[in-house]
């Protein structure tokens, strides 16, 4: 179900998503009335560097990287690795966060999942 010419949209996406964060996670969004994902969007599509560096691939590129942020892209396998259950930020931030809080409550074995991770047309599944 993989199509490789999705791979920088998906690279792009993964690293971009989190883009528009504040500090201290969602709770900055409670406090000052934002939504990262909207800043995100506003960050890629708007008139900065990174959609200068994005249009280089193609001039539609940044909006479709943000319109796999914000779940309307056509490519619901892209979107599933970007945000869903066991998406790579959730993977990322559970062994990041452990290491840096000195805790051992994120940790789990990120080669046998990657292993058994297959991906299907609309969402990447675990292999039973």
């Amino acid at each position: 179900a993989w199509n490789d010419e999705d791979r920088p949209l998906a690279l792009c996406a993964a690293l971009l998503h989190d883009l528009g964060h504040g500090p201290f996670s969602h709770c900055f969004e409670k406090i000052f009335g934002t939504d990262h994902e909207e800043y995100t969007q506003a960050i890629i599509t708007g008139d900065t560097e990174v959609n200068a560096v994005l249009s280089r691939v193609h001039p539609n590129f940044p909006e479709e990287v943000a319109e796999v942020i914000n779940k309307t892209h056509p490519n619901k396998l892209v979107i599933s690795m970007i945000s869903s259950q066991i998406d790579a930020d959730r993977m990322d931030y559970l062994q990041r966060d452990a290491y840096y809080t000195g805790v051992s409550y994120g940790s789990f074995d990120m080669e046998r999942i990657l292993r058994l991770m297959r991906p299907t047309e609309n969402e990447v599944m675990i292999k039973e």
